[in-house]
């Protein structure tokens, strides 16, 4: 009976399995293969690597069918997911025949336009992409045109850019995304307006999720920054003024909010965006600039004093932050960030991803947000975690390998010792004396056969009757010339005739089922001599298994061995390449505040000349 089951379509057309799966976007399809529905249920449980384990040992044993392409997508994608990419192409190139279903060859297109995307393959990506018809889903659909959206950005095709806006139906997420992206572009070419009509349309989006606000807040603050490089402040504060109070861009839209009212020579009124600045999280760079930004703005309005007193705090918090600075490259430096990084519960495979909610507990976490919100980090840390949680498989296979050699002794042993046993087996030879009984029931069908020996097919009733006739006979010739009994002798005749006739009309079905059940008698000694010819055959090789048996798994422990070598290489270049990247956004922190606490100081130098050349006290 096969379950009907309710599937994302995300598991067909996944590459990243972090992607979120829109509302209301599903594809059904029915389950009728156990190998398959067991990967499922692994898939479903985020243990990816379990079910893409499962499609391959069902592939290698025994195929998957009844599904269709099913399978093949959701191991495709899976071993995608890995960063499998050559397997995963020779996965779904077969799928791209033209007699293939068009929704599964378009699912195949989009994966591939995906994965050569990623792998910067851009022309060939688009190639694939527009090859795609109708038959998306449509969140998925909406994603194909934000990936080409993507490609006429980065090879500086805006105007195409600009026309794969036109085909999103509805207000996608992605479709929010491909305008942002799309709006930054045109400014980073100086086509100002274009890029804030763009901007402008994420801005006034009104957000059914937080992802959206998120995006919502970039959106105005990077129109409002670029309403600033236009020399437009007035404007720019009222975008400034959108961005939420407690979102992510608030520190540096209250930052923006001060510059905008300072450009226009209000700085009374810019110091108090930046005076609320001043007691977020030092950490945060907008919050470092506005140490600057305050002093700065007193001498503008020609109060020294107070000017004097915001360089020197703002001297001691970058003094401090560089020397925190020194503490957080030497722990990153002796591995306290990878520490953190490591899945904290091996066993449980759903607890090995990536952090999702909140950053890793690293004292240096705080200080590289953005770095640990790019995408090369976030790839890199799951690239990380996969190899520790593939030497952990290898390390738990590798000590079950004892277990085996074990199971495989006492196998061994077992058998020397019933190898006797089965030599005397009274119920092996006895095969030979059903076959002497079988031949002695064949020679007696034949003797009856040829002499017609009706009798001896008779039944026990038959039989009974044929000795009560028996002693009538020799009663009647014990009376015999003592009396008449002609009467009696003919009854005693037409009873004895009537017996013979049923005998004799019944004796040929009566052959037929006694021959019949000769040849079943034969069927059975022959499935019986060849269950003793296999079972000897068996004990007889059970060496040679045994043997082949060790082989297969000391095999298996060099083959271990071979791979957790080779993971082990690739998790120390990993290790070096995230503490490279680790190290390289704390050297662009430092040089930030460098810049800051130079500015700072050569600002405290200007003031106190100054103020000593007019003899202020």
């Amino acid at each position: 009976m096969p379950i009907r089951i309710t599937t994302l379509t995300s598991l067909l057309v996944m590459l990243s399995l972090s992607t979120p799966v829109a509302a209301g976007s599903k594809y059904e399809h029915e389950v009728n293969d156990l190998s398959y529905g067991v990967a499922l249920y692994h898939f479903y449980q985020d243990k990816y690597f379990s079910a893409l384990t499962d499609l391959m040992i069902a592939k290698e044993r025994k195929p998957i069918e009844d599904q269709g392409v099913y399978p093949d997508l959701l191991q495709g994608s899976l071993a995608l997911s890995y960063g499998l990419h050559d397997e995963a192409k020779e996965i779904f190139e077969p799928l791209l025949d033209e007699n293939t279903a068009p929704e599964v060859r378009d699912r195949a297109w989009f994966n591939l336009g995906k994965l050569r995307y990623q792998r910067g393959l851009l022309t060939a990506a688009e190639q694939d992409l527009v090859r795609i018809q109708d038959s998306l889903p449509s969140y998925r659909e909406a994603e194909r045109l934000n990936l080409l959206a993507n490609i006429y950005l980065k090879e500086a095709q805006y105007d195409k850019a600009i026309d794969t806006l036109k085909a999103f139906s509805g207000d996608s997420t992605w479709k929010a995304y491909a305008r942002f992206n799309l709006g930054v572009a045109l400014i980073r070419q100086n086509r100002m307006q274009e890029g804030l009509a763009q901007l402008r349309k994420v801005g006034d989006l009104k957000p059914r999720t937080k992802e959206l606000a998120a995006l919502r807040d970039k959106a105005n603050l990077a129109a409002a920054y670029a309403l600033m490089r236009m020399n437009q402040p007035a404007d720019a504060i009222k975008l400034f003024q959108r961005v939420r109070l407690n979102g992510p861009q608030s520190n540096k839209a209250l930052l923006g909010i001060g510059w905008a009212l300072s450009k226009q020579e209000q700085y009374d009124r810019a110091l108090t965006p930046w005076l609320e600045l001043k007691e977020r999280s030092p950490l945060d760079p907008a919050v470092q600039e506005s140490l600057l930004a305050i002093p700065y703005t007193f001498e503008k309005t020609e109060r020294p004093k107070l000017a004097l007193a915001y360089y020197e705090e703002a001297t001691r918090a970058y003094d401090e932050k560089l020397r925190e600075l020194d503490t957080i490259t030497q722990a990153v430096k002796k591995g306290e960030l990878l520490k953190a990084l490591k899945p904290g519960n091996m066993g449980d495979e759903t607890a090995v991803s990536l952090f999702r909610a909140s950053l890793p507990d690293s004292i240096s976490a705080p200080y590289l947000k953005d770095m640990m919100a790019s995408h090369a980090f976030q790839e890199a840390v799951k690239n990380y975690q996969d190899l520790i949680y593939l030497d952990y498989v290898l390390d738990r296979w590798q000590e079950s390998l004892p277990t085996f050699e074990l199971m495989l002794q006492e196998r061994r042993s077992l058998y020397v010792q019933k190898l006797p046993e089965v030599d005397k087996n009274a119920q092996l030879k006895a095969i030979e004396e059903f076959q002497k009984q079988r031949d002695a029931i064949a020679k007696e069908v034949r003797r009856i056969e040829e002499s017609n020996d009706i009798f001896a097919l008779a039944t026990n009733e038959e039989r009974d009757m044929l000795e009560i006739f028996g002693d009538i006979e020799d009663r009647l010739g014990n009376l015999s010339g003592k009396r008449s009994l002609k009467m009696q002798e003919e009854k005693y005749e037409l009873y004895k005739g009537i017996l013979y006739w049923q005998i004799s009309s019944d004796i040929v079905p009566r052959l037929w089922t006694l021959k019949k059940g000769l040849k079943e008698l034969d069927l059975a000694l022959e499935d019986a001599r060849a269950a003793d010819a296999s079972l000897k055959t068996a004990w007889q090789k059970a060496p040679e298994t045994f043997e082949g048996f060790q082989v297969r798994i000391m095999g298996q422990q060099a083959r271990i061995n071979k791979l957790r070598k080779a993971i082990s290489v690739h998790r120390y270049q990993q290790e070096q390449y995230l503490q490279k990247l680790a190290l390289d956004a704390i050297t662009q922190y430092r040089r930030r505040l460098n810049s800051y606490q130079i500015r700072s100081r050569f600002a405290l130098a200007r003031i106190l000349d100054t103020m000593n050349k007019a003899g202020t006290p």
